[in-house]
């Protein structure tokens, strides 16, 4: 299994949906399809992987060793059986990915070099075992992550990231929504990356927390630790050690 970074995957499709007449729509009138439902075991330290086009991604914990992943497809007048799916495993974990018409494989761009998506989306709802990794994609759709005890990679373009987990890495990033993390504890020193353009960012981390703090906004305000700063600031939280960076363009951002 080959896997492209989260951003990248996110920038085959960026252009091209943009300029569709599909994205964003918000027909109440919508109709459900169950596109997968699909479960197998998934050993702790390995990676499952969640690659959506349009629509949400939520995870939450499993009750047991497998993974759980269903995918309901939303549409009006579109076939939904047009949406497949696709799911690999190796040695590193496992991938899912809803391959839209005109996509005839998960890492690279649509053959047709147009991806159509009409009316449609995909709803993807996870259930992750403990210890597992987790990385989810996509392009529209906001992507939660609850109740994670291992790395996390969240990322999106048009939407919100919320993230709630004990353990690091972390990786939050949209382009145009705010990213909130919560992590009443967290293992190891596993840095953390939370990045948006058009967005506040929250994060809400433990009681002892040590770091190399590093923030930056261009229009709005920073506090780290209920102390105020402008534009920029580097400051060490605790002791030291691991490394929290947080950036924005258009928004605050707030270290609690």
């Amino acid at each position: 299994m080959r896997v492209v970074g989260p951003l990248c995957f996110c920038a085959l499709f960026v252009a091209t949906l943009w300029g569709s007449e599909g994205v964003g729509w918000t027909d109440t009138n919508r109709k459900s399809f169950a596109g997968l439902d699909w479960r197998n075991g998934v050993a702790p330290g390995r990676t499952v992987r969640i690659q959506n086009l349009n629509g949400p991604i939520s995870v939450t914990p499993a009750s047991g060793t497998e993974v759980e992943v269903r995918a309901q497809v939303r549409y009006v007048s579109s076939d939904p059986r047009s949406i497949r799916f696709e799911t690999t495993a190796d040695e590193h974990g496992v991938r899912v990915c809803a391959l839209w018409p005109g996509m005839d494989r998960c890492d690279g761009p649509a053959k047709s070099g147009d991806v159509q998506t009409d009316d449609l989306s995909v709803d993807f709802d996870v259930r992750l075992p403990a210890g597992v990794l987790v990385e989810t994609v996509s392009v529209n759709g906001n992507v939660t992550v609850k109740g994670a005890t291992a790395a996390v990679t969240a990322t999106t373009v048009n939407g919100a990231v919320r993230v709630e987990t004990r353990g690091a890495p972390i990786n939050a990033a949209t382009v145009n929504g705010q990213i909130d993390v919560r992590a009443a504890e967290l293992a190891g020193d596993g840095e953390i990356k939370l990045a948006t353009v058009n967005g506040d960012i929250t994060a809400r981390l433990p009681s002892r927390f040590d770091a190399e703090v590093s923030a930056r906004t261009i229009s709005g305000s920073i506090s780290v630790l209920g102390k105020d700063y402008q534009n920029s600031v580097r400051t060490t939280v605790g002791r030291g050690g691991r490394k929290l960076s947080a950036d924005t363009v258009n928004g605050t951002i707030a270290i609690r």
